[in-house]
């Protein structure tokens, strides 16, 4: 990872002469920075990052916190120059993606930069903006909670080949991308369950990447039990090392992350396991014969219910064996299905998963 650990804060700031003044006293509260034309949002310490310039009783003061470290020192005014006098860092470390991120921030702001204020009152906007033209964004009120490390991101639902492939309610697969390194290879550490197994691994951040991160390395326990129908599609997603370098997003108020890889597939995840009552009361509520089946398939409802599923056929891998189709008299015709061992998946009229069951093929 590319990390500048400055020892001492020596540096020029030049402010553009266009009649503006530094605001002081005031605390400005980073919410993203733009690096070589790329958007980082303040995933990392959220709103603990922070900047001020103070002037009191003819002492002028900064100081402010990057992702791990913080920083200080006196300042003089000359006109629209800004000379930092003394500084320090504090030299706690950082490690991981944490370290990532400050270390493109430090990349601007200790450097000769320029500053512009835009707005006035609570909406007042402060950019630093460096000699390449990065710059870092603050405001006076504190970004959104988008905390993207050190959390349990539950799988909601895997989008390939123009299928959506649910994560039935009562299953709790999920990834957790710490900031934790590696002790031997200095890179950050991934945990997770894929519905059957638990698996483990590290990944990396880099400024070439720009607002990704890669796959390493995965480790995946064996179950020989599991019958769920995305384990396998999931795991071969995070462990393609063609395909693992993601492009990761934060929306619906840093509640939804998804993961993009190179071919477009996408992996969503959210902060709660989303646990419908009414689809939870109609699992395990089907029977299903003859298992193994040679021709047709019978599914028994125990209950009447309003809603008429819809099914796809998989092979343990996840591969689309029969295109979504609405089940009629409750009978599937699989006479054409080559022997071997498929998931079937019932979705009801909201695409979510009500049901996922094994079957053998004769």
């Amino acid at each position: 990872m590319k990390y500048i650990i400055p020892t001492l804060l020596l540096f020029l700031v030049y402010f553009s002469g266009l009649s503006q003044n530094l605001p002081t006293n005031v605390r400005w509260f980073l919410h993203h920075i733009n690096y070589e034309g790329i958007q980082f949002d303040n995933y990392y310490n959220s709103a603990n990052i922070w900047i001020d310039f103070e002037f009191k009783e003819n002492l002028t003061e900064f100081s402010g916190t990057g992702a791990c470290e913080g920083f200080w020192g006196n300042y003089n005014l000359d006109n629209n120059l800004i000379r930092i006098t003394s500084g320090s860092v504090t030299l706690a470390g950082c490690e991981g993606p944490a370290k990532f991120f400050e270390g493109i921030y430090f990349n601007i702001i200790l450097e000769d930069f320029f500053f512009e204020v835009s707005g006035s009152g609570p909406n007042q906007i402060l950019k630093l903006i460096d000699e390449d033209g990065n710059y870092a964004y603050y405001k006076k009120s504190k970004p959104e909670d988008k905390q993207l490390f050190n959390k349990d991101w539950y799988l909601i639902k895997i989008e390939t080949g123009g299928e959506e492939i649910f994560v039935p309610p009562t299953d709790a697969p999920y990834i957790n991308l710490s900031t934790t390194e590696h002790l031997a290879i200095y890179e950050p550490l991934f945990t997770g369950n894929d519905g059957c197994n638990t698996f483990d691994g590290v990944y990396d951040m880099y400024v070439e990447n720009k607002n990704k991160l890669s796959i390493l390395q995965l480790n995946s326990s064996n179950s020989n039990n599991c019958t769920t129908n995305y384990h396998e599609l999931y795991n071969s997603m995070l462990s393609n090392t063609d395909t693992n370098t993601f492009n990761f997003e934060l929306s619906s108020q840093g509640n939804t992350l998804t993961l993009t890889n190179s071919d477009g597939d996408r992996i969503v995840y959210g902060t709660e396991r989303i646990i419908s009552t009414e689809t939870f009361n109609i699992k395990n509520i089907v029977k299903v014969y003859p298992n193994p089946v040679k021709d047709f398939l019978f599914l028994e409802f125990q209950h009447k219910n309003s809603i008429s599923p819809t099914y796809t056929v998989r092979t343990l891998n996840g591969k689309l064996i029969s295109k979504k189709k609405t089940l009629n008299f409750n009978q599937i015709d699989l006479k054409d299905l080559n022997s071997g061992v498929y998931f079937l998946q019932l979705s009801d009229e909201r695409n979510a998963t009500i049901n996922t069951i094994k079957f053998v093929k004769k």
